[in-house]
């Protein structure tokens, strides 16, 4: 069936649809000038900033150390274009309060219900959507290890260097003594 174009555009698609995507933002950003929504959401953005700001000096010497001082050292110093993928929805939390994301999908995980051992496969799909770009990858001490390894398979040889959770008594214990091997039967 045949629909008739009101208006008719014959061009590159890409370079067409960047040049409708800016004319729009150009009247979206006009006609949001000066708007009170705008500037509420501005202002609760900059309260919610302090507050952040104000916990984290005052936790800035804690022992262990508090999971909001690893975030925002994290995201002191990574690339601004980097995606960020997050293992375990626990840490979600503590990287959104201190990355700003700049475009959509720099932050990926797998949503509210905390599942973990996602972030290696996520890790590898956006550095093979992003060639060249940071991929960092926020893991706790269960993604790599979520199933049991293979009898004769590879067995983990490092220790865990993840920074346990307030209330995780288990998994400080497990940073004190390290990784153990199971003893085939």
């Amino acid at each position: 069936m045949h629909v008739p174009a009101e208006v008719a555009l014959v061009g590159d698609a890409k370079l067409i649809l960047r040049q409708l995507c800016d004319a729009v933002g150009n009247v979206a950003r006009k006609r949001n000038e000066g708007s009170a929504w705008l500037s509420e959401i501005s202002e609760v953005r900059a309260k919610f900033d302090q507050v952040v700001a104000e916990q984290a000096r005052m936790r800035r010497n804690d022992t262990p150390i508090h999971p909001a001082r690893v975030a925002s050292e994290i995201c002191d110093v990574i690339d601004p274009d980097a995606t960020i993928v997050i293992d375990s929805f626990t840490r979600s939390g503590w990287i959104s309060q201190s990355f700003l994301a700049r475009f959509p999908g720099q932050i990926l995980e797998a949503g509210p219900l905390a599942p973990v051992g996602h972030g290696i496969g996520m890790a590898i799909g956006a550095q093979l959507a992003r060639p060249g770009k940071q991929v960092v990858l926020i893991i706790g001490d269960g993604g790599p290890y979520t199933g049991e390894p293979e009898e004769g398979g590879p067995q983990p040889r490092e220790p865990d260097r993840g920074v346990p959770q307030p209330g995780e008594p288990q998994r400080s214990e497990r940073l004190r003594r390290g990784p153990q091997r199971r003893e085939s039967q």
